[in-house]
């Protein structure tokens, strides 16, 4: 006699072993979600502690009254008497900026550098660019006024 390949014990076992699955899945996806949950929530904590440190830092050099002197003269050209205070007029060379600007618009989109280039076609350039030099204008033609006696008044006639 042959015996069957699948016994009632067996396909009872299968659906108990499927339930617990089922059963299990949700709680256990719930699990992980959670872990990932706190394991972020470290990490904006761990961001926080170092921000708090930081201040902490930043608030010790605000309590020195000679990084105070230091920031108001520096931030609020602030001297003291019988120092000689210099202001350059003359802005900082921008060759850096304008090849930073280059590379950004390299970087963008065909439609973001069409929309740059109609921005930069209504601001003015400085005047520090090359102008073209001045053409000999004509001389002024000297024009011939009219006698008094060809001119023909309204209500006259010629």
């Amino acid at each position: 006699m042959h015996k069957p390949a699948y016994t009632s014990r067996a396909a009872v076992l299968a659906v108990v072993v499927a339930a617990l699955g089922i059963a299990l899945a949700a709680p256990v996806r719930q699990l992980l979600s959670q872990r990932a949950q706190i394991a972020s929530l470290r990490n904006s904590v761990a961001a926080q502690q170092q921000r708090v440190a930081d201040l902490k830092k930043q608030q010790a050099l605000w309590a020195d009254p000679t990084y105070v002197a230091a920031q108001a003269a520096d931030r609020l050209h602030y001297v003291r008497p019988g120092q000689i205070p210099f202001v350059t007029l003359s802005p900082k060379p921008a060759a850096a900026a304008s090849a930073s600007a280059a590379a950004a618009l390299a970087n963008q989109p065909w439609y973001g550098q069409l929309w740059s280039s109609v921005e930069a076609a209504g601001v003015s350039r400085p005047s520090s660019t090359v102008r073209p030099a001045p053409t000999s204008s004509p001389a002024p033609v000297a024009t011939a006024s009219p006698s008094p006696s060809s001119t023909v008044r309204p209500g006259t006639g010629p």
